[in-house]
């Protein structure tokens, strides 16, 4: 408890050619304020801005600061296994124009299949495989007084394959890490690094994943880039 990480993470989704979504969060905060056992509890702080697309329409948020966000995290292999009320606050933009109404979007990962990335102990030329993820996604968007949605979706991602292919030095914001290096096949490319002195991932960069809104189902979201660095 105490231990904190700092990363800046950028998110890029599409909607076949209805739809994209482009998130950067700066700054974000990762910090183990509980132990419940099998889990430690990570709250988030941090920045936010974000600009989408929606058939013609367009808007965002800026000059936004992450409010509130819990994510569980299983000690054995550092598993995602929950999040709970990440909220995001802002002000909004319409068709790249600053409207000064207030905004935020606020989400949750529940039911969630633990998303599991690791298998410790790590050693070069191990190979393992993440089961598929199911979750429930409900999203709570406002602007001002004017729009209020409260959605819901499943997501499903199908089981990965994943290889600790090595080690290696990386450099992130001028410090240097020994890491292993852990290539899955998770779109078109999938690499984490994962640093023995940090106790935690480093950097990650994922490609072209598809996101599906359930098992056998072929609808899907694009998940055109992950960057954790």
């Amino acid at each position: 408890v105490g231990d904190s990480w700092v990363y800046d993470i950028d998110v890029i989704v599409k909607y076949y050619d209805e739809l994209q979504l482009d998130i950067h969060l700066s700054d974000v905060r990762f910090e183990v304020t509980g132990d419940t056992g099998s889990n430690y509890k990570v709250d988030m702080s941090g920045f936010a801005d974000a600009s989408g697309s929606y058939g013609v329409f367009s808007g965002g948020m800026t000059r936004g600061e992450i409010t509130g966000g819990t994510v569980l995290v299983r000690k054995s292999d550092l598993a995602i296994t929950g999040l709970e009320l990440f909220k995001a606050e802002g002000k909004a933009s319409v068709f790249g124009i600053p409207t000064g109404l207030s905004c935020s979007g606020t989400f949750s990962l529940n039911e969630l299949t633990p998303i599991s990335y690791l298998e410790f102990p790590l050693e070069v030329g191990n190979t393992w495989t993440r089961g598929g993820v199911t979750a429930m996604l409900p999203v709570v968007v406002d602007v001002g007084s004017i729009i209020h949605e409260d959605l819901s979706f499943s997501i499903y991602q199908i089981p990965n394959n994943l290889e600790c292919t090595g080690m290696e030095s990386i450099s992130v914001g001028g410090t240097s890490f020994e890491c292993y290096r852990i290539e899955g096949d998770m779109g078109t490319s999938s690499t984490l690094w994962y640093s023995p002195d940090l106790g935690n991932i480093a950097k990650g960069e994922f490609r072209d994943i598809d996101l599906y809104f359930e098992e056998g189902n072929d609808l899907h979201y694009d998940v055109d880039s992950i960057d954790i660095v």
